[in-house]
């Protein structure tokens, strides 16, 4: 019998010599860590496993790991922030999108200052700081603030704007 630790997933973060850590950039995980490009996924006893990963862009098996075939929709398929596995399949799947090493735009960067405020916002405006950041104004239930964002999709700072 496996042991329940292969119930969880193994991550497995890209680095390479070549690629210096401010051109690294990963999805935010929401509590300040980066989302990996390559996972390790596996379905045990059947069961339906989600794995965290930066799913922007495209995603494919870089590695079959199970007898069982993997088949997309079938037995594993992406949401948000992760990618299933279920009915057996175990692979190491891979983010093969350049959207992955980019930063974060829209929809994305609104979501990663929303998940550290705890709170669903609505963009106001979004523009670019220089060269390492992003400036969002966001409405939200209580307020509106000011989310700065490095371009990797980390939240920097969030605060609060005084109404005139």
């Amino acid at each position: 019998m496996r042991s329940p630790l292969l119930l969880s997933c193994t991550y497995l973060l890209l680095f390479a010599a070549a690629v210096s850590p401010a051109s690294a950039s990963h999805h935010d995980r929401g509590d300040g860590g980066p989302l990996p490009t390559e996972v390790t996924c596996e379905s045990n006893d059947q069961r339906q496993v989600s794995c965290d990963m930066d799913t922007r862009g495209a995603v494919e098996i870089s590695r079959q790991l199970s007898r069982t075939r993997c088949v997309e929709g079938q037995n594993w398929g992406l949401a948000k922030h992760s990618v299933w596995v279920s009915e057996g399949c175990r692979a190491t799947f891979r983010n093969v999108s350049k959207v992955a090493s980019f930063a974060p735009a829209g929809d994305t960067a609104l979501g990663s200052c929303n998940v550290r405020k705890g709170a669903q916002g609505t963009l106001v405006t979004q523009v670019p700081v220089g060269t390492d950041y992003q400036e969002l104004i966001v409405d939200y239930p209580d307020g509106r603030f000011m989310c700065m964002l490095r371009n990797n999709g980390q939240v920097q700072s969030l605060t609060p704007l005084k109404r005139r």
